[in-house]
């Protein structure tokens, strides 16, 4: 018999209007994925706006034709950039052990959320934007590349009122990530 006890489920304290409250605006669902509990969106119109965006990104990456992954949360009130979280993708070529790599993402999810308390507690609404960087100017519709790249503004915060943190990385058999969150210091 296994003594193995099951992580706790999501939890708040407060009055019954407060759950109801955060329940209503925060419509997340836990899941393991890596043996890692992670909690992600129920919202229908977010999921389809990931989808969308990581299937184009996964198009993009077969054709190696772009170098990094930008999210950023942004003020809602302001527009100003909050925190900046850059995925660098760089081609890599060798074999991939499933086994290892599987530990890699593991390792790298668990330090994700580890590093998340110390950034400063974001107060006023927010939201979020996900920016695909191109390698070159050129496009190739072949490549399933839009002919003109929408320039989007880069969300960049200023050096002398930011941090910054790098965490850990993996190697797949083609492609190298490596992360790096840049955070407002309040």
């Amino acid at each position: 018999m296994s003594n193995v006890t099951a992580p706790p489920d999501l939890t708040a304290a407060g009055s019954p209007e407060t759950i109801i409250e955060f329940l209503y605006y925060a419509p997340l669902k836990k899941v393991t994925k890596y043996e890692q509990d992670l909690v992600i969106t129920r919202d229908a119109e977010v999921t389809r706006f990931l989808d969308r965006f990581f299937k184009q990104v996964e198009q993009w990456l077969g054709h190696s034709i772009i170098k990094k992954v930008i999210l950023v949360i942004v003020s809602k009130d302001t527009g100003k950039t909050l925190e900046r979280w850059v995925f660098n993708l760089e081609p890599h070529t060798g074999p991939a052990q499933l086994d290892k790599l599987q530990l890699k993402i593991q390792s790298s999810l668990k330090q994700l959320k580890a590093t998340i308390p110390i950034f400063p507690e974001i107060k006023e609404p927010t939201v979020f934007n996900l920016l695909a960087v191109a390698k070159d100017e050129t496009a190739d519709p072949a490549d399933g590349t839009p002919e003109k790249w929408v320039d989007a503004h880069p969300h960049a915060i200023p050096a002398d009122i930011r941090d910054q943190t790098a965490l850990r990385g993996f190697n797949t058999s083609d492609t190298k990530l490596d992360m790096n969150v840049v955070y407002m210091d309040q």
